[in-house]
């Protein structure tokens, strides 16, 4: 327990009263999900991979009684465990506790909290401070969209149109997004990840002391894009370090973390209703990820495929860059977000203009009828891992197309409907997000998502144009009627176009066909 403070490892006795067979499968080394355990000259049994700073466990098994029956014997067992999980560790101590009281896992018993395969500490804590980035752009990058009318009221802005300038330059700084992805490839995602999310939350909480507009949009610039790429390389470094049945479970909690820091704005945002100044303590509130990006400083490692490529790149197995991969991923962003950003963006409105929902149930029902969406996210991150990533996409775009129902429809079914959709459809969010990262060689992993990302905010744009036209036209529900192909385009595009990759490592995915095969 060397570097271990004693009030860290957790001490759990069991005692059961056990048949013969059942308590010498119990004493047997495990195998499972949450240990490789290795019989020590002592006869405890020690952790040979697995999360944990440390394991033993020692188990005695005797006879009941004088004179019992050999078949029946109590078994006693003794496990001390020290997480590997950082930050979160304390949490998950009932749970595993609650596991090892069951004794050893049957084979394919997966405990609802835990990933379908077993982790290592060096995987956990990189997919631990990917989760703290995760709720840090989440936070970082949604207060613009929330601040950006008081700041208006503020800088003394009656119109919409400097305000629709403003997200229209913001937006285009996506290119420093796509820099900082291809600086990646060359010098880590460790480094650049970190550096961009410090610049990010200092400028977000130098919004707080913005003079005009103009200076609020320079700080949002790289606020909402320095945080955009933090959380891509964050992808990134997950997926080439975590085993591979994890990836798609992985990109799953990373999205519920980027939800839980975009919540965070929502809370902060009554500050706002102070006067026209409180906006200002909104983005001040960029001070609060402090502690959670010095945890990522101390817990993200940097990604050994990418060390291994950079720094001995003799050893790297020999991989390709796929343009048609590219290609099909742009086209499958594009055909997502040509649908789901209006969708999102005009849903307040909706809701406010055609069904007279005052603001507090426009909020009601956003939070309502999106909240169960995470059931669906984890969800599909563990059923990708499990059961393919395509049957599980495909079905998440087919029911996220049904959101077009819900502008078509009123009262109980229009809440049934955002319901459904925002559930169904958050299958896909982990199996079509882990896509971006697996299909592209280490050398390029990088430039490879962030050119996604810009074609998913091109799918965006012209999703707002055409639903702003149309809209005025022919209404809402005929209006998203005809923009739900695109899902349902997405999901064709899933099924014929992309490989499976469920279980697949990243070297076999993206491995040279000229080069040998792997021994």
């Amino acid at each position: 327990m060397d570097g271990i403070l004693p009030r860290h490892v957790k001490h759990l006795t069991t005692t059961r009263t056990l048949s013969r067979a059942s308590a010498d499968a119990w004493a047997a080394p495990r195998d499972d999900l949450m240990v490789l355990e290795e019989r020590q000259d002592d006869g405890t049994l020690a952790a040979l991979d697995g999360p944990w700073r440390h394991w033993s466990r020692r188990v005695t098994i005797e006879p009941v009684g004088p004179g019992d029956d050999d078949e029946t014997v109590r078994l006693t067992e003794e496990v001390r465990f020290a997480s590997a999980i950082p930050v979160f560790g304390p949490a998950f101590v009932p749970l595993i506790t609650s596991s090892l009281r069951r004794g050893p896992m049957r084979p394919g018993k997966v405990p609802w909290w835990s990933p379908p395969a077993r982790m290592d500490p060096e995987s956990v804590s990189a997919l631990t401070a990917a989760c703290l980035i995760g709720i840090c752009a989440g936070f970082l990058s949604t207060v613009v969209t929330r601040v950006l009318t008081f700041a208006a009221d503020d800088f003394g802005i009656t119109t919409t149109g400097p305000q629709s300038t403003a997200l229209a330059v913001i937006r285009s700084g996506v290119v420093i997004t796509l820099a900082i992805m291809a600086l990646a490839d060359r010098q880590g995602r460790r480094r650049l990840a970190l550096g961009s999310l410090w610049v990010a939350a200092g400028a977000c909480a130098l919004c707080a002391f913005s003079p005009g507009l103009g200076a609020f949009t320079g700080a949002q610039v790289l606020t909402r894009n320095l945080s955009g790429a933090a959380v891509l390389l964050a992808n990134v470094l997950v997926a080439e370090e975590v085993p591979s049945r994890v990836r798609a479970y992985s990109v799953g909690l990373q999205s519920m973390s980027f939800a839980l820091g975009a919540g965070l704005v929502l809370v902060l945002l009554p500050l706002a209703d102070l006067g026209l100044w409180g906006w200002r303590l909104v983005c001040a509130g960029a001070v609060l990820l402090v502690p959670l990006v010095m945890a990522v400083a101390r817990h993200l490692p940097e990604s050994k495929r990418f060390e291994t490529a950079h720094v001995d790149p003799a050893t790297a197995p020999r991989e390709r860059f796929s343009m048609r991969r590219l290609w099909v991923l742009v086209a499958l962003a594009l055909a997502i977000n040509v649908f789901a950003a209006p969708a999102t963006q005009l849903q307040a409105d909706f809701l406010k203009t055609d069904r007279g929902f005052s603001a507090l149930w426009v909020t009601l029902f956003i939070i309502g009828t999106n909240t169960p969406a995470g059931l669906g996210v984890v969800l599909g991150g563990r059923w990708g891992d499990s059961w393919g990533r395509k049957p599980v996409a495909a079905i998440g775009m087919v029911g996220y197309a049904t959101t077009a129902v819900m502008f078509m429809v009123s009262g109980v079914p229009m809440w049934l409907a955002s319901l459904f959709s925002a559930v169904v459809g958050g299958l896909a969010v982990a199996t079509i997000g882990v896509y971006g990262p697996e299909m592209f060689p280490t050398a390029r992993r990088g430039l490879a998502n962030g050119l996604l990302s810009a074609a998913a905010l091109a799918g965006g744009l012209v999703g707002l144009l055409l639903a702003g036209q149309l809209a005025d036209t022919w209404g809402y529900g005929p209006t998203f009627a005809l923009l739900a192909i695109g899902p349902l385009l997405a999901a064709a595009i899933v099924l014929t176009l992309l490989p499976e990759t469920a279980g697949v490592s990243l070297e076999e995915l993206n491995r040279d066909p000229s080069a040998a095969p792997p021994s």
